[in-house]
């Protein structure tokens, strides 16, 4: 006799099922990867319909939140209830809105962390104590913040052309 087909809700690094947007269009949950037990986020279980609508635009806003705090996605992703990166990737790719709301969210996060560095330099805030373990920290974050955002926090170029001599362009012959 064949073995029946089941779908099986799952969670992985607690990260649910529905919260990766494994929910069908029916809005019944659907299994994804990794391994555990049926129950997901939201106290949805395997067959019982959630809200897909309400449920995505609440984990959107929470992830935004987070962000703006801060936050790396990855941190983000890795906690309970939130999707796996390649998700909000697609969400951003599919939704103009959440991509714009994303990007903002980006944005502050970078000044959330650039004031957390301060309180660290002032000896506050989440400051380890030892002097090397936090010039490390800021030193690292301050290189990562030239990176992601370099118009703010990249070193300053100054560019200038300048000639005060004669200048002779030459095109397919001699110089003479």
């Amino acid at each position: 006799m064949p073995a029946k087909k089941t779908t099986v809700v799952r969670k992985t690094g607690g990260r649910s099922a529905a919260a990766k947007g494994a929910l069908g269009k029916d809005g019944v949950v659907k299994g994804e990867c990794g391994g555990g037990g049926p129950e997901v986020a939201g106290g949805a279980v395997e067959g019982k319909r959630v809200s897909v609508s309400a449920r995505r635009e609440d984990v959107r806003d929470g992830i935004c939140e987070r962000i703006a705090e801060g936050r790396s996605l990855a941190a983000v992703c890795r906690e309970e209830g939130m999707p796996c990166t390649r998700t909000v990737h697609l969400w951003r790719e599919e939704d103009a809105g959440f991509a714009a709301r994303f990007a903002r969210a980006r944005e502050d996060g970078f000044e959330a962390i650039a004031h957390r560095l301060r309180e660290i330099a002032r000896g506050r805030g989440e400051s380890s104590g030892d002097l090397p373990r936090d010039k490390l920290i800021i030193d690292t974050d301050l290189k990562l913040l030239s990176k992601w955002a370099p118009r703010l926090y990249g070193d300053k170029v100054d560019v200038s052309a300048n000639h005060a001599g004669e200048i002779r362009i030459v095109v397919g012959g001699d110089v003479g």
